[in-house]
């Protein structure tokens, strides 16, 4: 029974490891890459990266497919392709596909599980264009 235990606890020393670890690596890493994938029949694929910064977090949205137009960006809560409707972040609008925003004082785990909308227009706020999950 005393050898099961501590087959146990060396166990969950591992597990707690492996948990630490992670989260070291999760906050050393400089930058983030996701793609961003179409919806809604846009065709607004692409990429979104963000970069820990000395003051905070950068946001580069990068779209083919989109429209001249402003299309209003967030950070939400969730996953694609549904996250939580009520943004966590506004980022600048994505304009012919390019949007780039500093969010000072941010730090990239902060983000971690959410995702980037880019919303069809103003008019059609619910209708999502294009989106990527932060991982």
């Amino acid at each position: 029974m005393k050898k099961q235990g501590s087959i146990i606890a060396a166990a969950f020393a591992a597990i707690a490891l492996v948990a630490v670890s992670s989260d070291a690596a999760l906050s050393s890493a400089r930058s983030i890459t996701l793609p961003m994938r179409a919806l809604n029949g846009s065709r607004e694929n692409g990429a979104a990266v963000l970069t820990q910064l000395p003051a905070g977090v950068r946001v580069v949205i990068a779209l083919r497919n989109a429209p001249l137009t402003a299309q209003p960006t967030h950070i939400h809560a969730g996953s694609c392709p549904a996250p939580n409707p009520n943004p966590a972040f506004a980022l600048k609008d994505t304009v012919n596909g390019r949007s780039t925003t500093f969010i000072p004082g941010a730090r990239l785990g902060t983000f971690l599980n959410d995702a980037i909308v880019v919303h069809q227009s103003l008019r059609h706020i619910a209708t999502y264009a294009s989106c990527g999950n932060i991982r």
